[in-house]
């Protein structure tokens, strides 16, 4: 944006992909999400998607979980299969 003098008007800032599907359903600007959270969020036939938008570089998503929480089987078998990559 600094490239081409733009300077977005910010008008909210939200903290996780859910909030920031539903600020744009409200009519409050544009955002970007993964699109599976976009397929899965129950206001997905609420926004409109692009159909021009830049692609985006893929990025990593890091994940931790207690030692406890690693007993848990369901939890076990996420790690596990996450290890795998």
């Amino acid at each position: 944006m600094k490239k081409n003098t733009v300077t977005p008007d910010i008008t909210s800032e939200v903290s996780g992909n859910e909030a920031l599907i539903a600020m744009v359903r409200l009519g409050c600007g544009i955002g970007i999400v993964p699109q599976l959270v976009l397929e899965k969020s129950p206001f997905c036939d609420d926004v409109k998607i692009l159909k021009n938008a830049p692609v985006l570089d893929p990025y990593e998503v890091g994940l931790c979980a207690t030692k406890r929480g690693l007993a848990r089987p369901a939890v076990r078998a996420f790690w596990d299969l996450a290890a795998r990559k």
